[in-house]
């Protein structure tokens, strides 16, 4: 945002002159090449796509993370989007499609991995012109643990 206006910022890629600026920042030094092509593929299209971005054994770990999720109902805690609630809930026994990627990255490690792996980072960090950071883990009541769920990395009331 825009100090004391309340508008939001437009993003560099999302202007007019993006190439112009991107070929600004290639020729400074400031993008490598690989990295200049994949910026202006999102400036043109709106969106990327990397194939085997991240390594297979941490994508199969993740897969199976969500699916050991559900296999420890109120060991983690989600958003409670489907009930259109703002609040948070312990997760369930059934998979929801409305239960967020960073839902689960609160929750296990193998997510925290992927979202902040650092080609997505150093991607994110050009576009938005400032280095993502994460947010820190949520704190669940202390009678509950989560010893024995898969992911579980402590300092979620473990």
């Amino acid at each position: 945002m825009s100090p004391g206006d309340g508008t939001l910022k437009v993003l560099w890629t999302d202007r007019p002159d993006a190439m112009e600026l991107l070929a600004r920042k290639s020729a400074d030094g400031q993008l490598p090449s690989a990295e200049r092509d994949d910026v202006a593929h999102f400036i043109d299209h709106g969106w990327l796509l990397w194939r085997n971005a991240i390594d297979e054994p941490l994508i199969d770990r993740f897969v199976k993370d969500i699916h050991g999720h559900h296999k420890f109902p109120g060991y983690f805690i989600t958003t409670n989007h489907r009930s259109h609630q703002s609040g948070l809930k312990l997760s369930g026994t059934v998979a929801d499609r409305f239960e967020s990627l960073f839902d689960l990255y609160v929750n296990l490690e193998s997510s925290r991995l992927v979202c902040m792996h650092p080609r997505i980072g150093r991607f994110l960090a050009l576009v938005f012109e400032a280095r993502p950071i994460a947010f820190p883990t949520v704190a669940v009541p202390a009678q509950q643990s989560t010893r024995g769920a898969p992911g579980h990395l402590g300092g979620c009331g473990g």
